[in-house]
């Protein structure tokens, strides 16, 4: 898969030498540290491995607890600031 994905921005990059487009690329700093987003970094490593995901729905009774969890838990990081 990744052997697939360099090939291709190999491609791509071709292409633009080919029509005198200039590429630059940069570094973008990772998500360390930023709250939620090393949950979501892992989540996405598990799902580049499982190759695919099933998706559940979700109840609504479900939704409003969590919405409920999620206000509770954000309120007490914001006035702990």
């Amino acid at each position: 898969m990744r052997i697939s994905i360099v090939l291709k921005i190999r491609e791509v990059l071709q292409s633009c030498k080919q029509k005198h487009l200039t590429v630059v690329l940069g570094w973008v700093q990772g998500h360390s540290g930023i709250i939620g987003n090393e949950t979501a970094d892992a989540w996405a490593k598990l799902a580049t491995e499982w190759g695919s995901m099933n998706y559940f729905k979700n109840h609504p009774q479900d939704l409003r607890c969590l919405e409920s969890d999620l206000e509770k838990s954000w309120n007490s990081k914001i006035l702990d600031c």
